[in-house]
Order: C-alpha cells, then structure tokens, then sequence
C-alpha cells in the first residue's frame, strides 16, 4: 500500500502526516462531548498561513506544499501527545486542547504562532527562503457551558478571521457570547461587509486572462473583490468571511452591478464573475441577475459566471436551472478548478459549461509531469470535442505558458502572465 492510500485509510493528510479534515472534526466532536460529560474546560484553535495563496502564485506549488508540511511539523512540536493538530482546508488547520481553559490556550496559541513565524520557512526559486506567518482564533468551552462541536468551530473559525483582519501573525480569542474578545473595539466581519456594501467600501479588481493563440481574441478579466480600508486582504479571504457569515448572495449581487456596469461602458471585453454555492441557490438574486443582464442589453457571451464544482454539487439541481435560466439571457458559464475533484467529468453530462478553467494541480508542475501533461491534454481534447474553451489557472512560468500552447489549451490565468490590478486603472 503507498504512502498515500495509507494515509487516507489512517485519516491523515497525505501532505502533511497530521490529521485529515473529517478525523479533525471527529476529535472536536469527542472533545466537546467529553468535556461536557467530565466537567472539564476544553479549547479549540483554527489557524490559517497568512497570504498563502501569494506564495503559490510567486514561488510555485512544490514550494508551498514544503511550507505546508513545515508549517504542520512546527506546530506538532508545540503541542502536547494528548492535543490534536488537522488541516483543514488547503492552508487552514485546527487544533483540540483537552482540558485546557481560555489562558492556557491562549498561551498555546502564542506558542503555534510563534513556531509557524520562527521553523515555517523553505527554499523557493533562485535561492530564496519563504517563511510564513499565521493569523489564529481561539474558542474555549468552560465547565457547565452548554456547547456543540459546530459551535466551537465557528467561534474560533471567526476569532481567526478577528486576527487576520487586525494584521495577521496574530491571535483573538472568541468569548462565549460570540464577541472577539477585543472589547468590541472594531466590527464583526459580517457587519465589515454590510457596512462596505453600504457605504462603498468595497473595491474591484481585474486579473488578465491571457489568449495563448496568435488570434485578436477579445480581452478577458476575472474580476475579484477587495475591502477598500483592508487592501492587503486577499479576494478569497474576504469571500471565505462572507460565506462563512452570511454575505456571499449581497458580495455576489455586488459584483454582478459593477460587472454589467463595465460592459456597457466598454467594447468586446469579457468579464468572468464567481458564483458561491449560496447564491446559485438563491432565487430572488438569480432574478435580480437575470433583470439586470436584460436590461442592460449585454451582448451574448460577454459574461461569464464562474463555478466550482464544490458550489455546484451542493444542489445539481438548482445548479442546472441557474446555469439554464442565466444562458437564456445570453451569459455564460466556466467550471472552476475543472479537475480537482473526482465529480468533474459527470458535471459535463450534468450542466452546460462554455468555459473550462483547468486546476492548478495540473497546471504547477506541468513542465516535470509526465501525469500532468497527459491530463492537460485530456481536458484539451475534451474541451475542444464539445466546443468548449479552456483556461489554465495558476500559470507560474514561460516553460509552462509554452506547454500550455503546445497542448491546446486557449487561455492562461495566474501572477506570471498578469497580477490582479484595480479595475480603475484597467478601465479608465
């Protein structure tokens, strides 16, 4: 048995050798049960790298996965035999404290910052070291508190994003009745958002995606969203805290404007918006985006609504009459991170894409893979059969624009052949 399918049978992360998400999970399940059952205090702690994703895109993916993994070995070394250390998400991880108060964790949580700043570092391009710093959120749960293990997470899942708003490489800890145990001396990330919304706070920005054919094909952009007093605060940050609390369908509505708004005062260009799960399977915004679309009188194919294929196998069906109804106005629609999951072929059979966005898990290392080449090319050829066009993501290098050419594929995304800029000084 490989070191791979052992790890998944054990539930553990291949990458890292701690604990899967689902064994995490079940550890604060049992945790907070037993906690309740014994009298005793319990802690859980969330931390997320902080601007992981500019790594990725600057240094590559193998560097990351290298920071990942020291980052995981930095934090097992702080914690005790009887603690339990998870990831996750791509760049979060949680962490259970049996038996340990508010304090005390907050002491050990010091402790996890402290080891990602000081051992978290690896070798990047042309002999640079990458270090890392996290943002952490602690939630504890004392005797007689009732609590569910749901609970606990998300207190602490919103005492970290507390943290990472306050400048990163910090820690928050979340008090019982939801607060950030800062005194409430800033907003909630709910109330940041709805106040942006509000007062026009919040910022567009436009990423290139680049056509690598020879042809005068029409400009494209992705189009991503920023805090205005948070600049420094990544898109998918500020999107993760809107669906975490709530936001998403009015982030989304927000951006489907401003989207519209730019076709009509330009030519040709296409505009890519992203679609959370939420807001595909709100009707009233879907109504709204329909009305606005025909109004606004778009030429057909200029928007292009993108979709993960985690936001889509949430509800297939309300999916499909989404990407049906929205079509019929003339838009169109991507499959993000085409790939990266093991439901990405059947969603072809399922729903109408136009666009396919291919994972930057076949797109990082594609010069040294042999595995990543074929499985480009397979997408290519998939894509080209059903008159479908393909973007590759995350796109790190010129070796790697020039495979990409090589293979077909239509279009590259990703820091190297453009970085995001403010769609003011994209369109003047």
């Amino acid at each position: 048995m490989d070191a791979a399918r052992r790890a998944a049978r054990e539930g553990r992360d291949p990458l890292t050798g701690i604990l899967a998400r689902d064994r995490l999970l079940e550890e604060v399940a049992r945790a907070v049960a037993g906690a309740e059952r014994f009298g005793e205090p319990v802690a859980v702690c969330v931390l997320d790298l902080d601007q992981f994703r500019l790594v990725n895109d600057t240094h590559g993916y193998a560097a990351g996965d290298r920071l990942l993994a020291s980052a995981a070995a930095a934090m097992r070394g702080r914690l005790r035999a009887t603690d339990a250390l998870g990831r996750i998400g791509a760049d979060e991880f949680a962490v259970v404290l049996p038996r340990t108060d508010a304090e005390a964790a907050r002491a050990v949580a010091g402790d996890l910052l402290a080891a990602v700043r000081d051992r978290a570092r690896g070798p990047a391009a042309e002999g640079r070291e990458v270090r890392l710093t996290a943002s952490v959120g602690v939630a504890a749960v004392e005797p007689g508190q009732p609590a569910t293990a749901a609970a606990v997470l998300a207190r602490a899942d919103y005492a970290m994003l507390t943290a990472k708003l306050a400048g990163r490489d910090r820690l928050a800890v979340a008090e019982p009745d939801g607060h950030d145990g800062r005194g409430g001396d800033h907003l909630s990330w709910a109330a940041r958002v709805r106040e942006a919304l509000e007062t026009g706070g919040l910022d567009l920005h436009a990423q290139p995606i680049v056509p690598l054919a020879h042809t005068r094909a029409p400009l494209r952009y992705e189009l991503l969203v920023r805090l205005r007093d948070a600049p420094e605060l990544a898109s998918a940050e500020l999107v993760g805290a809107a669906e975490r609390f709530g936001q998403i369908q009015a982030v989304d509505g927000w951006m489907v404007t401003r989207a519209i708004g730019l076709l009509t005062e330009t030519e040709g260009t296409i505009l890519h918006v992203n679609l959370a799960a939420a807001s595909i399977g709100d009707p009233e915004l879907m109504t709204f985006v329909e009305r606005t679309v025909l109004a606004a009188g778009i030429a057909p194919g200029r928007l292009v609504f993108e979709v993960t294929e985690t936001a889509a196998i949430a509800d297939v069906a309300a999916a499909r009459r989404t990407v049906e109804r929205l079509r019929a106005t003339g838009c169109r629609f991507a499959l993000d991170d085409f790939g990266a999951g093991f439901a990405s072929f059947g969603f072809l059979k399922q729903l109408p894409f136009d666009v396919l966005k291919i994972d930057g898990e076949f797109v990082r290392d594609l010069p040294g893979s042999l595995v990543d080449r074929l499985a480009v090319e397979a997408m290519v050829g998939i894509a080209r059969g059903l008159g479908v066009t393909t973007v590759a993501e995350y796109v790190s290098g010129d070796e790697t624009v020039a495979l990409l050419r090589e293979l077909g594929v239509d279009h590259a995304q990703g820091y190297h052949v453009g970085a995001p800029r403010p769609a003011a000084d994209v369109f003047p």
